[in-house]
């Protein structure tokens, strides 16, 4: 088992305040449109949540991106590339983490809540928070009203940052993303605690 496969088993998710600080400034270089900085950050947000080396969140962030751009260019996005892109990454960071989830099965519900954003009838924070929620059951095995509410908050502010663009809230947003992960780590602490 790796160092940072050791550190994630005994220590789980990091400070909520750690992810939420580093997600709003992930949001706010997509809207200055700083693409450098964007996938800075997605490497910093790779490293803390999941306590990967910096090599391993590179190349993580490298698929992650590839999947973003990709869905991103076009409407339809290509299924299977993105998710192609979407596998790896999550392979990368299953290998690196030791963490034991199905990266096909994580890819999957990562598009879900992805395609149900884009699609106006399903874009609402209760369904797009319930696709999350999947997201967070099989990326940490298990499910429970913390993950749900994780979802649901995560969806929230997400829908706050694109109503509003480049003049968004982010002290709101910030304040939102830090609940969800908090519940989130509660949520992933239950589920630990019940494999004990």
């Amino acid at each position: 088992m790796s160092e940072n496969a050791t550190k994630w088993s005994e220590q789980g998710l990091p400070d909520p305040g750690v992810l939420a600080g580093e997600e709003v400034r992930m949001w706010r270089a997509y809207y200055q449109k700083r693409w450098l900085r964007l996938g800075w950050r997605l490497v910093r947000l790779l490293r803390r949540q999941f306590r990967l080396s910096t090599s391993h969140a590179i190349c993580a962030g490298w698929a992650f991106g590839s999947a973003a751009m990709r869905f991103a260019r076009s409407n339809p996005a290509p299924r299977e590339a993105v998710l192609r892109d979407l596998k790896r990454g999550y392979r990368r960071v299953a290998r690196a983490s030791g963490m034991k989830f199905d990266p096909e099965a994580v890819a999957n519900a990562e598009w879900a809540w992805w395609e149900a954003r884009r699609d106006p009838k399903q874009d609402t924070p209760e369904l797009v928070g319930r696709k999350i929620g999947d997201l967070y059951a099989n990326l940490y095995g298990g499910r429970n009203d913390a993950l749900s509410e994780a979802g649901y908050l995560r969806a929230r502010a997400a829908k706050l940052r694109d109503d509003a663009g480049a003049r968004a809230d982010w002290a709101r947003i910030e304040a939102m993303l830090l609940t969800s992960y908090a519940r989130l780590r509660e949520g992933v602490a239950a589920i630990r605690a019940s494999t004990l």
